[in-house]
């Protein structure tokens, strides 16, 4: 995801990919959650290592419990999948 803008034709098109490989409606809702609370962070800038390390701390200065954000950060995990796929 290295130099990539977070947009939300790519949510959607992440959206149909989620689909296509049968997730639950629950599943993709909670993906699709947590990808936009994670864009509306990046408030525009390029996804990189970096920022997704200071959003967990971001997390955690929130004072979200581990367990939470284990859980937002796995959602964002299965992001990368997608975009290997040449979505993104």
């Amino acid at each position: 995801m290295e130099g990539r803008i977070l947009t939300e034709k790519i949510i959607a098109d992440f959206f149909l990919y989620l689909k296509s490989e049968e997730k639950s409606q629950n599943t993709i809702q909670k993906y699709l959650r947590d990808v936009r609370a994670f864009a509306a962070n990046l408030s525009g800038t390029e996804v990189t290592k970096e920022v997704a390390v200071a959003y967990k701390s971001k997390l955690l200065s929130e004072n979200y419990a581990v367990r939470s954000i284990n859980s937002m950060l796995a959602s964002l995990f299965h992001f990368p999948c997608f975009c290997q796929h040449g979505h993104l």
